[in-house]
C-alpha cells in the first residue's frame, strides 16, 4: 500500500514539479513552450549485500551490475532478492524570448522526496537549471537550437512540436529552463 502511494507521489509529483518550475517562465514571456521526454525502466534484484550496502540489480537486456547504496536511502534492510526496481527518468525543456537587453543568468534549484520510514526504498531527485542563452543556429529539420550560454559555452537542445521555431531567429535571446527529475521505487514482484 506505501508503495502504490510513493508511486501516486511520483506521478503526481513530476508533472507538477515540471509546471511549477516552468510556467512562470513560459507564462510570464510573450513566446515560450515546453519539451517534455521521460523513460522508464524496470530491474530486478539479484542479489543484496546488507553487510557492503551493495544491491546486483538484472537489466532487462539481461546486464548485470552492482550499485553501492549511501545511508541516505531509507528502508535498504527491505531490499529482497527479485524484488523490481523501477526507474523513471523526466526531463523537461522550457524556452521563452526575453527582452533585449536583458543580461545573461544563471540559476538552479535542487528537490529531494525520499520513502517514508517503514515503506520500500524509493524517491524522487528533481534538478532545475535555468539559462539566458543567445541561439547560434536553429535546424528546423531535426527540431534543434543551438545556443551560447552566459559562460561562452555553446549547447545544442533537442525541442519538441509545441516549440514554434518560426518565430525564433539567430541572435534572440532566450531563456532555458532545464528540468531533470528522476523517481525510484522498489516494489514486490
Amino acid at each position: 500500500m506505501k508503495a502504490r502511494i510513493l508511486k501516486m507521489m511520483v506521478l503526481v509529483f513530476i508533472p507538477a514539479l515540471a509546471l511549477a518550475l516552468t510556467s512562470g517562465v513560459v507564462h510570464s514571456q510573450p513566446q515560450g513552450a515546453i519539451a517534455v521526454e521521460s523513460a522508464t525502466a524496470t530491474f530486478t534484484v539479484q542479489s543484496v549485500d546488507p553487510a557492503k550496502r551493495e544491491v546486483t540489480l538484472r537489466a532487462p537486456d539481461g546486464t548485470m551490475e552492482t550499485f553501492k547504496v549511501g545511508k541516505e536511502v531509507r528502508n535498504f534492510d527491505q531490499i529482497k532478492p527479485g524484488d523490481q526496481v523501477k526507474a523513471t527518468v523526466v526531463e523537461s525543456v522550457a524556452v521563452s524570448v526575453r527582452r533585449a537587453g536583458e543580461p545573461p543568468s544563471v540559476g538552479e534549484g535542487k528537490t529531494v522526496i525520499l520513502a517514508p520510514k517503514g515503506a520500500k526504498p524509493g524517491g524522487v531527485v528533481a534538478e532545475t537549471q535555468e539559462v539566458t542563452a543567445t541561439i547560434q543556429d536553429i535546424n528546423q529539420a531535426k527540431r534543434e537550437i543551438t545556443f551560447l550560454g552566459p559562460q561562452g559555452k555553446l549547447r545544442t537542445i533537442k525541442v519538441g512540436p509545441n516549440v514554434d521555431l518560426t518565430k525564433l531567429k539567430q541572435g534572440d535571446n532566450v531563456t532555458l529552463r532545464f528540468t531533470k527529475a528522476v523517481a525510484i521505487t522498489v516494489e514486490n514482484p
